[in-house]
């Protein structure tokens, strides 16, 4: 069974990039990132974002980078269509999950 995890944030955000902002000596989504990394039974690791910053601070963790496009990048994208635009990235990579931990 292969089991992914998937981080996704937008920079279009109410707070400015909140899931870079520091919290106890490390950008916020360094903590959801490492929790899955410390796992064994997840194998692959992504994140998607509009953001340069949050794609980077990902891929300091060890994630792969999914650039998501403009429309999904709005206040008003749905996650849902998020997700299903990071797993259609993913199979062409060759990682279909059985599970994706968000």
């Amino acid at each position: 069974m292969k089991v992914a995890a998937l981080l996704t944030g937008r920079g279009n955000n109410t707070i400015k990039v909140m899931t870079v902002l520091p919290v106890n000596g490390h950008q916020l989504l360094y903590w959801p990132a490492m929790a899955a990394k410390s796992c064994d039974l997840i194998t692959d690791f992504y994140v998607s974002s509009d953001c340069p910053k949050i794609l980077a601070a990902a891929e300091s963790c060890g994630y792969k980078r999914i650039e998501r496009p403009a429309e999904l990048a709005l206040p008003t994208a749905q996650h849902v269509d998020a997700i299903i635009h990071a797993l259609k990235v993913m199979r062409e990579d060759g990682c279909e999950p059985d599970i994706l931990v968000v």
